[in-house]
Protein backbone atom coordinates (compact mmCIF):
# COMPACT_ATOMS: atom_id res chain seq x y z
CA UNK A 1 0.00 0.00 0.00
CA UNK A 2 2.92 2.05 0.56
CA UNK A 3 4.19 1.78 -2.55
CA UNK A 4 1.57 2.77 -4.61
CA UNK A 5 0.50 5.45 -2.52
CA UNK A 6 4.40 6.68 -2.87
CA UNK A 7 3.74 6.40 -6.93
CA UNK A 8 0.92 8.36 -6.27
CA UNK A 9 2.24 11.50 -4.73
CA UNK A 10 4.91 11.12 -7.71
CA UNK A 11 2.50 11.04 -10.05
CA UNK A 12 0.67 14.30 -8.66
CA UNK A 13 4.13 16.30 -7.92
CA UNK A 14 5.10 15.49 -11.53
CA UNK A 15 1.69 16.76 -12.52
CA UNK A 16 2.24 20.39 -10.19
CA UNK A 17 5.71 20.41 -12.32
CA UNK A 18 4.74 20.15 -15.32
CA UNK A 19 2.01 22.85 -14.85
CA UNK A 20 4.47 24.82 -13.66
CA UNK A 21 6.78 24.74 -16.63
CA UNK A 22 3.29 25.56 -18.52
CA UNK A 23 2.70 28.36 -17.08
CA UNK A 24 6.33 29.84 -17.32
CA UNK A 25 6.38 29.07 -21.02
CA UNK A 26 3.02 30.69 -21.21
CA UNK A 27 3.79 33.72 -19.52
CA UNK A 28 7.80 33.90 -22.24
CA UNK A 29 5.48 34.14 -25.23
CA UNK A 30 3.64 36.59 -23.38
CA UNK A 31 6.81 39.13 -22.84
CA UNK A 32 8.39 38.05 -26.16
CA UNK A 33 4.81 39.12 -27.68
CA UNK A 34 4.67 42.51 -25.94
CA UNK A 35 8.61 43.20 -26.47
CA UNK A 36 8.29 41.85 -30.21
CA UNK A 37 5.32 45.08 -30.22
CA UNK A 38 7.35 47.16 -29.35
CA UNK A 39 10.00 47.09 -31.37
CA UNK A 40 7.81 47.38 -34.05
CA UNK A 41 5.81 50.79 -32.48
CA UNK A 42 9.90 52.00 -31.79
CA UNK A 43 9.85 52.27 -36.04
CA UNK A 44 6.56 53.47 -35.84
CA UNK A 45 5.08 49.96 -37.49
CA UNK A 46 7.08 51.23 -41.04
CA UNK A 47 8.85 48.40 -42.87
CA UNK A 48 10.68 45.59 -40.71
CA UNK A 49 9.72 42.26 -40.55
CA UNK A 50 7.60 40.37 -38.07
CA UNK A 51 9.91 37.25 -37.89
CA UNK A 52 13.03 39.37 -37.28
CA UNK A 53 11.23 41.74 -34.29
CA UNK A 54 9.26 38.14 -32.64
CA UNK A 55 13.33 36.72 -32.76
CA UNK A 56 14.96 39.99 -31.52
CA UNK A 57 12.62 39.96 -29.00
CA UNK A 58 12.93 36.39 -27.91
CA UNK A 59 16.96 36.66 -27.86
CA UNK A 60 15.87 39.97 -25.33
CA UNK A 61 13.85 38.15 -23.37
CA UNK A 62 15.75 35.33 -23.26
CA UNK A 63 18.96 37.48 -21.99
CA UNK A 64 16.63 39.22 -19.75
CA UNK A 65 15.58 36.06 -17.76
CA UNK A 66 19.14 34.72 -17.64
CA UNK A 67 20.27 37.83 -16.12
CA UNK A 68 17.57 37.78 -13.99
CA UNK A 69 18.48 34.09 -12.67
CA UNK A 70 22.26 35.14 -12.41
CA UNK A 71 21.85 37.88 -10.13
CA UNK A 72 19.81 35.51 -7.58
Amino acid sequence: MEQQYASSDINHHSVQSQEHISFDQDDRYHKIAETAYFIAEQRGFQGGDPVEDWLQAEATVDSFEQESHTEQ
